[in-house]
Order: C-alpha cells, then sequence, then structure tokens
C-alpha cells in the first residue's frame, strides 16, 4: 500500500508540471509554479498544526491516514472539470489526419524519446539536479525532527510538532519564491546560491543551535525557506528542458529517479548514525555538505531557458 501511495504521489507533482507549462503563459508562469510548490508544504504545515493539538501516539495514529487521504475527492473534480493543456490540445492538432492516433503517438515518441541522441544528456542532467536536493534534504535536513524530538518527548509530545511546523512555515515560502528569483537570476547562478546557502543554514542548524532554545525554531525556519528554494525553481525549469510531448515523462523521471536516489541516501545516513556517535547534529552536519554537489552540477546547467 505505501508503494501504491508513492506511485501515486510521484506521478502528481510532473503532470502538474506540464499543466502549469502548458496552460499558462510565460509571464504568469512562475507565480502559478510557485503556489503549486508552496502548496505541498503548506500541506505538510497544515498537518504539523492540527497534531500540535491532536499529538499521534502508538495508539491513536490512524485517523492521520484517514485525514491525509481526503483530498483524493479532489481527483473526482479534476477528471471533471480541469481542461487539457492548450500546448499539448495543439500539438495533437498538429499530426497528419492520415495516421493512426496510436501510429502517429509511437512515431511522436520515438523523435522525442529522453533518450534519443539529441535529448538523452537533458534527461541525465535533469534527473541529477532534482537528486541532490532531495537527497540532501532526507539524508541532512530531516535529522531535525528526531533531534528535537529525543529530548522534548517525555515533557512535551507536540515539540516535534511545533518544529515540524516552523520548518514547514519556511518551506511554504521557499517553494514559492524559488519559482520567482529562478526567472529573475538565471537558472544557473540561482542554482549554485541555493546550494551554499543550504548548506550554511543547515549547518548552523545542527552546530551553532540546540533544541528548546530560543534561536532554534527560527533557525529551522531559515533553513526550511532557503533549502525548498530548489524546489521552485525545479518547478520552473524543468518542464523548460523537455518538449511538450514528453514534458510530464521527463519532469517525473527527473524527480522520481531523485526518490530513489533519496532512498539509498536514507538508508545511507541512518548506518552512519553510530559511527556518529548516535549523535543527531554530527550526521545531520555531516550530511549537510550533500547540498554542495550543486555546485558542480550547476556548470551543466544552460544559463537560458
Amino acid at each position: 500500500l505505501g508503494f501504491l501511495v508513492g506511485l501515486s504521489v510521484g506521478g502528481m507533482w510532473p503532470n502538474g508540471l506540464a499543466l502549469v507549462a502548458g496552460c499558462w503563459p510565460r509571464a504568469s508562469r512562475a507565480w502559478v509554479a510557485g503556489v503549486m510548490s508552496a502548496g505541498l508544504n503548506a500541506g505538510i504545515l497544515l498537518i504539523s498544526q492540527i497534531t500540535r493539538n491532536f499529538p499521534i501516539t502508538p495508539d491513536s495514529w490512524r485517523w492521520l491516514f484517514f485525514l491525509a487521504g481526503a483530498p483524493a475527492i479532489l481527483g473526482i473534480f479534476v477528471l471533471t472539470l480541469l481542461p487539457e493543456s492548450p500546448t499539448w490540445l495543439g500539438n495533437q492538432k498538429d499530426l497528419p489526419s492520415d495516421m493512426p492516433p496510436d501510429v502517429s503517438f509511437d512515431r511522436k515518441r520515438q523523435d522525442n524519446s529522453l533518450f534519443s541522441k539529441h535529448l538523452w544528456s537533458t534527461t541525465l542532467l535533469a534527473m541529477l539536479l532534482s537528486a541532490i536536493p532531495l537527497v540532501s534534504a532526507w539524508s541532512a535536513s530531516k535529522w531535525m525532527i528526531p533531534w528535537a524530538d529525543a529530548m522534548a518527548s517525555a515533557s512535551d509530545a507536540s515539540y516535534k510538532s511545533v518544529t515540524q511546523g516552523w520548518w514547514a512555515l519556511g518551506a511554504t515560502l521557499g517553494s514559492f519564491l524559488g519559482a520567482q528569483v529562478a526567472m529573475q537570476l538565471g537558472a544557473r547562478m540561482r542554482y549554485v546560491l541555493i546550494s551554499a546557502g543550504s548548506v550554511i543554514t543547515t549547518l548552523g542548524m545542527f552546530l551553532l543551535t540546540e533544541r528548546l532554545q530560543g534561536a532554534f525554531h527560527p533557525t529551522v525556519f531559515v533553513q526550511g525557506r532557503g533549502s525548498t528554494l530548489f524546489f521552485g525553481w525545479l518547478a520552473v525549469y524543468l518542464p523548460a528542458l523537455f518538449p511538450t510531448q514528453v514534458r510530464a515523462s521527463g519532469c517525473g523521471l527527473a524527480y522520481n529517479v531523485g526518490r530513489f536516489a533519496t532512498a539509498l541516501g536514507v538508508f545511507a545516513a541512518g548506518s552512519l548514525l553510530p559511527f556518529f556517535g548516535n549523535s543527531y547534529p554530527k550526521i545531520g552536519a555531516a550530511c549537510a555538505l550533500l547540498y554542495g554537489l550543486g555546485l558542480l552540477a550547476a556548470w551543466w546547467i544552460p544559463d537560458k531557458f
């Protein structure tokens, strides 16, 4: 069941990106992409506030699954009310009328295969750019929650939800703003700045603050805002890399290959925890350096898109 949930969630984001890219003009595309990216973290923020008032315990947790599944009802409205992208529809009309739809689609797909001679390098670059923030976030940033809970859970069961709420508030803003600045500063420079900022803020969170101190949650907020600029950036940049026929497939492959890499990163980070003396700050700070890989990957980004 968990696999099926992941399969479905992994398909929503790239299809949403393709719709945004095909339905909105370039002038407003960054705003809409930012809103869509911020929506994910706004949901996390909402959940954090709910669980703050109704803590999850070993005896009371199933209700959260029902709550998280409620948005599936939106699928009915999407299917019945949301139109297809005008760009995609226009592309379909350009196909030769004397060819069967399945044959013409196959030929189109062959011309624009994600691993064709003119797209394979783009596809690999998209995978790399998506994997770096995902692996880094789950290998480094997410240690803040068990770290916050380790001391406070006995006296304040809601402290981890408060911590998650501060991070999600910053992440909501970061996801939205990342799309705006991607259009203003250029793709390459922005990726460099986000990578450097994520290293600095994550190191600061783990090495310069401490749980239950006044500066801890503001620092968590800053780290959440800075490290999630990546995802607003990706929401603008990834669709621009691929032609219309393979836009959703390209974005989906790039983003979800990053998820596979994330799974490996999480297992690796977890296995290294004893090496760091079971210290959450130490392993979090060490894994924060993964964000620095973005400084290298940025050299392959075309600066205009």
